[in-house]
């Protein structure tokens, strides 16, 4: 009797054992596929497992979300298990401008949130030179209006000109 209680004992434990070990093993494995622009990164997965957003950055910009067609119309939500190969798409939203100052050295890159206001720069010019402004062209024809919202990335040049001096002698002392 107690070699039957000690036989089906451990062929209980094999059974468990063996159906841990394919309920572990999962189904078939798949590839989900994160395209962000430029990037594209993947990761396996077990069908009926769910995935995990890759950290992705892009200069400027903020991830909205990821979405399961190109139009960016349906968007997917991670916990959601997946059952096939699935390639998601980033939705990258504007969170900066870039305004770029030329002709003036020492001057970083700013960055500007939509619609925000570039500040002008405080430049150092050499004797006898004044800076005359900020301009949108490179011909400095289009003189750029530091209260105008900035919605786009954008280069101004920097304008110099000689500084003028009039003297004027006395000779009747």
């Amino acid at each position: 009797m107690r070699l039957v209680k000690k036989t089906a004992a451990l062929l209980l434990l094999a059974l468990l054992t063996a159906l841990a070990a394919t309920a572990c093993s999962g189904g078939d494995s798949l590839t989900v596929t994160f395209r962000a622009g430029d990037q594209t990164v993947t990761q396996q997965a077990i069908a009926g497992s769910t995935v995990l957003a890759p950290a992705l950055e892009r200069e400027g910009f903020t991830l909205n979300g990821w979405y399961t067609d190109e139009g960016l119309t349906d968007r997917f939500e991670f916990g959601t298990a997946v059952q096939e190969d699935l390639t998601l798409y980033a939705e990258w939203v504007r969170s900066s401008y870039a305004v770029t100052f030329e002709g003036a050295e020492g001057i970083a890159v700013q960055r500007v949130a939509p619609g925000g206001l570039a500040v002008e720069p405080a430049v150092e010019t050499a004797p006898g030179v004044a800076l005359e402004g900020w301009y949108t062209d490179a011909d400095k024809t289009q003189p750029f209006d530091f209260g105008t919202p900035v919605n786009s990335d954008l280069t101004l040049y920097a304008k110099f000109a000689a500084r003028t001096f009039s003297v004027t002698y006395d000779l009747a002392f």
